[in-house]
Parts: C-alpha cells; structure tokens; sequence
C-alpha cells in the first residue's frame, strides 16, 4: 500500500502510522491494538466522533487527527458523518468485506461450501431447539423457565445463534463474490449463459 500523501502525514514530533497494518485482516477484523493511536481509534468509532474528541482519545495533536482521518476517508476505513463540524466513524462495511476477502483468499470454493453447511446445520438445530426462526424472537427468561435451565445456558445459546448467522452472512458472501467475479470477467449470468451478442 502506498504512503499517505504528504498532508495526510503525521508531524515530525509524532510517529507515523504502520500503514502496512491495513494489510493484515486479524487487526482489523480481530479488533487487536496497533501500533499506532489512530489506527486503532479510527478501528473504534462506532459512532460519529468530532475531530478534537478523536485528537483526545489517540493522545494527538487536532491537526494531525483531522489529516489522519481524511486519509482513512479516502481508502475508505472511516466515513465522514457530518461536515460543519467534520465527525467520523468507522465504515463497518469496509471491514466486512476485507474479512469476505480473506475467505476468499484463504480457502478453497469446497472448503467454504463445507463450512457453511455445517453452520446451516447448527442454525437449524437452535431454530428447533426454541421453536424460532431467529434468535431476536427468543425471550431469554421465559425460554430459561419453559426448557428448565439457567438463564445463562440460554443467553450463550442466544449468543453463539447470532455468531452463526454473522457467520453464514460472511460464507454466502464469499462464494457470491466469486460467481460474481466470474461472471464479470466471462460476460455471463447465474445460469452460465453469455450477455454478449453473437456476430451475426
């Protein structure tokens, strides 16, 4: 990855950040500590922040903050949320799919299919166990009563059933994105036939 541009760099009084911590998926999606104080804020705003709270926070100066977070604007880890005054926060849907990326980069299309059965698998059992089709229908308490057992079973239940649909939605994307690389690059649709004209 390039450096950032020379008004997106940190002063000389402060260290620059690892850009190349953007290229490994664990700290991003893993949400582990970087080196560097506003990368690991920029990974932490989960909702729209000012520039000065962001300085605060990451222990820096407000210019360096405000030149840190355009240049995560433009590779798109943070969006900006408000312009007068500039708000940021962190742009999740660049993190999801740096993670679908990563599937897709790390396993083989039988491999992800296997895996996604097995959690397809799991989702029915909790579907059946509590009678629900998601976990967001299931009333923790009254559900611990009916099935006799401690709360706390069913909020791990609870808990590992939104894990697996999180997970589902991750697989499913993965395997989509590469028909949907196929597709493009042959000129197709979903039942293998091309949209290009033949000559006549």
């Amino acid at each position: 990855m390039r450096e950032p541009p020379d008004q997106a760099k940190a002063t000389d009084s402060e260290d620059r950040p690892d850009f190349d911590a953007l290229e490994n998926p664990d700290d991003l999606l893993e949400g582990e500590r970087t080196r560097d104080d506003f990368l690991s804020v920029a990974l932490q705003l989960r909702e729209p922040m000012l520039i000065a709270e962001i300085a605060d926070w990451a222990g820096r100066g407000e210019d360096s903050a405000r030149e840190y977070m355009r240049w995560f604007e433009t590779i798109g880890l943070v969006r900006r949320a408000a312009d007068d005054p500039a708000q940021y926060e962190t742009n999740q849907s660049y993190l999801y799919w740096r993670r679908v990326d990563r599937i897709r980069s790390n396993y083989r299309d039988t491999d992800i299919v296997e895996r996604l059965q097995d959690v397809l698998d799991e989702l029915d059992e909790f579907r059946e166990r509590y009678d629900a089709a998601s976990p967001d229908e299931v009333d923790i308490v009254p559900a611990a009563r009916e099935r006799d057992v401690d709360v706390e079973d069913v909020w791990e239940d609870i808990s590992r059933w939104k894990t697996l649909h999180a997970r589902r939605n991750l697989l499913e994307d993965a395997l989509n994105r590469e028909r949907d690389r196929y597709l493009d690059s042959s000129g197709g649709d979903s039942d293998g036939s091309s949209k290009r004209k033949r000559p006549v």
